[in-house]
């Protein structure tokens, strides 16, 4: 029994890898290929000045989520018979606290950039994506259900629809409002595609439920406050960027921050694929599950290592070839920043870790000590140093948070010695 139950787990992993491996690969490329289209076509000022935008969002976007991301494979796998109200409770709540979080925004936006309107219209436009975004949880069940497959399609056809548009708009006049009109039609499009299909397949309930939403935020509420904290150390070195030297150095650094993260799909679908199966083995084959663990960071770790080398040595040559010669100024900060993703990786895997293990309290102090930690540096190194001291401030921020708190939090560290079994290469075949 315990061997069909492997070979079942082992099965179902390989299928759902392979689908969202493939699916965001896909996906990822293009858009990156896009991004660096997008890059060569606009302004080192008009660049930025998206890049600001965007960071901006990402606060609103930590917020809305409300945690629910980390939190409803555990859901759909201990209490399958509710999900459809698991899922209509989480979407209900994150669009209302995303209409809040658009208006709030706009508000931030005109203290800290007086007299930028098309900022105001850009920023406004983008964080759309923050309201359409909640449809985004239905991946998680179509995932659960592995039909992995489906949200590749689906997202490959809204991104196919939407980039058409993107380009036409920065050709047929340039408009930079056009350009951000295709980038908020995404993340609708992709909504609705997951929502039909779920509809199409999905015989149970769908009701809102005020007392499923307080049980779930009662495990999730440390994931927002982490998001929250993660985006913090995540975008504030933009931020600042931009208050203390200006767009041109937002648009230089944030390249460097895409070409490091250019192939960022390949462990991050791993980590998505392994998520179902760990759960469910956490409950059958505790074993079987650590295993998992180990693979996860020894696959993790060692891609990042390699392709960091590959960037150290062609760094240049990489610049030039997809962002141009404009983009040269951020050859310094790729090579110092690459190397922050294999760290930046294990924050995920830790997060899996404490969830899976009913420890999700101790998500908001890792996060917490990385977001001192990086608004600190980036005050002291970013007028030293410019966008090599933002980029040395996120590396030693993804050391601190996702490596060195795992040991200082006695709570943590069975699954730090896993880690580091895992990284070490030992029993993870």
């Amino acid at each position: 029994m315990l061997d069909k139950l492997k070979r079942l787990s082992s099965g179902r992993l390989a299928k759902n890898i392979s689908w969202i491996f493939f699916g965001n690969v896909l996906y990822a490329l293009f858009r990156f290929l896009l991004d660096a289209f997008v890059a060569r076509e606009l302004s080192l000022d008009d660049n930025g000045l998206l890049n600001y935008a965007n960071s901006l969002i990402q606060f609103a976007t930590a917020i809305c989520g409300l945690g629910f991301s980390s939190i409803v494979t555990r859901e759909f796998v201990e209490n399958e018979k509710r999900a459809g109200d698991c899922l209509c409770s989480c979407i209900v709540a994150q669009s209302a606290v995303s209409v809040v979080a658009i208006a709030v925004l706009q508000v931030v936006v005109r203290l800290l950039a007086p007299g930028e309107p098309m900022l105001y219209t850009v920023t406004l436009l983008q964080s759309t994506s923050t309201l359409f975004g909640s449809l985004a949880l239905f991946v998680y069940w179509h995932r659960c259900r592995d039909k992995a497959n489906l949200v590749a399609i689906l997202r490959m056809v809204a991104f196919g629809i939407t980039a058409v548009w993107r380009i036409f708009a920065l050709h047929f006049p340039k408009s930079l409002f056009g350009y951000t009109c295709g980038l908020a039609a995404e993340s609708l499009l992709f909504g609705v595609f997951l929502a039909v299909a779920f509809f199409r397949n999905f015989h149970g309930t769908f009701r809102f439920s005020m007392e499923m939403v307080r049980r779930i935020l009662k495990s999730s509420y440390p994931f927002i406050f982490s998001a929250l904290l993660s985006i913090i150390y995540g975008q504030t070195d933009r931020i600042m960027l931009k208050s203390m030297m200006g767009n041109e150095e937002v648009a230089l650094y944030s390249a460097a921050l895409r070409l490091a993260s250019a192939l960022s799909m390949i462990p991050s679908s791993l980590i998505e694929g392994f998520r179902p199966t760990i759960m469910e083995l956490k409950h059958k084959d505790e074993g079987m599950y650590l295993k998992r663990f180990r693979q996860l960071y020894a696959i993790v770790f060692w891609f990042s290592v390699l392709y960091g080398l590959f960037v150290l040595l062609f760094a240049k040559y990489i610049v030039l070839i997809l962002y141009g010669e404009k983009y040269l100024g951020a050859v310094g900060a790729l090579s110092l920043v690459v190397w922050y993703d294999a760290f930046c990786y294990f924050g995920s895997v830790n997060n899996m870790y404490m969830v899976a293990e009913y420890k999700s309290k101790w998500v908001q102090f890792t996060t917490l000590a990385g977001a001192v930690c990086n608004i600190v540096l980036n005050l002291v190194m970013i007028p030293i140093w410019g966008i090599e001291g933002a980029a040395l401030a996120s590396l030693v921020t993804q050391v601190l948070a996702n490596f060195v708190m795992m040991w200082v939090i006695k709570d943590l560290r069975p699954g730090f010695k896993n880690l580091l079994r895992g990284i070490a290469l030992r029993d993870i075949r």
